[in-house]
């Protein structure tokens, strides 16, 4: 889900809020009760959101996702690829120079 609303955005990248609330849009009739009840230790969400943010920190420690401190949510090459099968054109360039040891300017 994470990925996929990521890679449909413009820039591959949105805010925490935003990226929730896209998919809350898509996903709002599917939500158990069980989603829908807030955890004990975070009683102002939902559960599924507060999962939606583990899995946020998991795809960060599998390179899918940057590391940002700013509440931004942002592919890497690597998520962008997963969530759509292919390399946004400036990671391709990118991956050939590297490919060919030439930095890319």
């Amino acid at each position: 889900m994470i990925l996929l609303t990521l890679a449909e955005s413009a820039d591959g990248e949105m805010t925490r809020a935003d990226t929730l609330d896209a998919i809350n849009r898509t996903w709002k009739a599917h939500w158990s009760e069980e989603d829908l009840t807030p955890p004990r230790t975070r009683p102002h969400e939902p559960n599924w959101r507060n999962r939606a943010s583990y899995e946020r920190a998991r795809m960060i420690r599998e390179g899918l996702l940057d590391d940002r401190a700013d509440g931004t949510w942002s592919l890497t090459a690597q998520g962008y690829a997963a969530a759509t099968g292919t390399l946004r054109p400036e990671d391709e360039l990118r991956e050939f120079y590297r490919s060919i040891g030439k930095p890319r300017r």
